[in-house]
């Protein structure tokens, strides 16, 4: 009987499988990486949206003031008194300072709505509605609204006291509007016309002097603490 150089031989081992155990551990850990991915991810695709829709709003703001650079320094107006005074609303005056045509066609009007004038995380009900708005109380007229303040106007940037803290453009929380009716709020209500949950509790306003930033709507209109920053005169 021949031996095994180095001894007897012995039978293989059988490879062993997975127990039902550390599969299900394996699942658990794949389950759990999935969620931090899943998060991570998400958490990038939000603040690239959140990018976006600052970007795009510093960009109409750079639009009204380029506008009325070209008009004597007056603001265009909204839908709240454009057609009043036989003019176009502010989203249509500054297309071409957005590289748009002054006059477009349905489908490419549709187009605009759908990108420069609408926050990436905006799904509205409709496709004409717009994302951002203007503060109204640019075009006031003491004959026609009733406003804290009447019967002064401030039409243009130059009339402003406090540009850096003067609410120019708003986003929206929906809606067909281009404005944001501030000077009808009640002291004490809650203002509808902007979405705090859309960004995790901040909304982008743009200032006339051109910057944005992200607040909550307390920080820009709370009259129980004095704080109007819609008011051109502060509240």
């Amino acid at each position: 009987m021949k031996t095994h150089p180095y001894g007897p031989s012995r039978p293989a081992h059988r490879r062993r499988g997975f127990t039902l155990v550390e599969l299900l551990v394996v699942v658990a850990i794949i389950g759990v990486l999935s969620t931090l991915v899943a998060g991570a991810v998400g958490g990038v695709r939000e603040s690239a949206r959140r990018a976006q829709c600052a970007t795009r709003l510093r960009g109409l703001a750079l639009g009204v003031r380029l506008w009325a650079d070209e008009h004597r320094g007056q603001l265009p107006r909204s839908s709240h008194s454009a057609a009043a005074y036989r003019e176009r609303g502010w989203g249509r005056e500054i297309l071409p300072y957005l590289g748009r045509p002054a006059n477009p066609k349905t489908a490419e009007w549709r187009e605009i709505l759908g990108t420069e004038l609408r926050c990436p995380k905006h799904e509205p009900t409709q496709p004409t509605h717009w994302s951002y708005g203007m503060n109204v109380y640019f075009e006031l007229n003491p004959d026609f609204d009733d406003y804290a303040g009447s019967p002064q106007t401030w039409r243009g940037f130059a009339n402003l006291p406090r540009p850096t803290r003067t609410v120019l453009l708003a986003e929206l929380s929906g809606g067909g509007a281009d404005h944001v009716m501030a000077h009808f709020w009640a002291p004490g209500a809650n203002p509808t016309e902007m979405d705090e949950h859309r960004h995790g509790g901040r909304v982008a306003f743009a200032f006339c002097d051109g910057h944005v930033e992200w607040l909550s709507i307390r920080q820009i209109y709370d009259p129980a603490r004095g704080v109007d920053r819609w008011h051109p005169d502060g509240g």
